[in-house]
């Protein structure tokens, strides 16, 4: 998607990007920390805060 020589400007409808389900936030018991589908961010956790302490 270009707008430099487009007319009409940007238009978030035409925006794959805009959208927030792309986003893929966490919800229910992910965003809770409960167990992440494979695809959990280990540094988050509790325990890694602070691993060399």
């Amino acid at each position: 998607m270009t707008t430099d020589n487009d007319p009409q400007g940007y238009d978030p409808e035409q925006d794959p990007d805009s959208d927030p389900e792309m986003l893929n936030p966490r919800t229910g018991a992910q965003a809770a920390g409960g167990e992440a589908d494979g695809d959990a961010d280990t540094d988050a956790e509790p325990d890694n805060l602070n691993p060399r302490s």
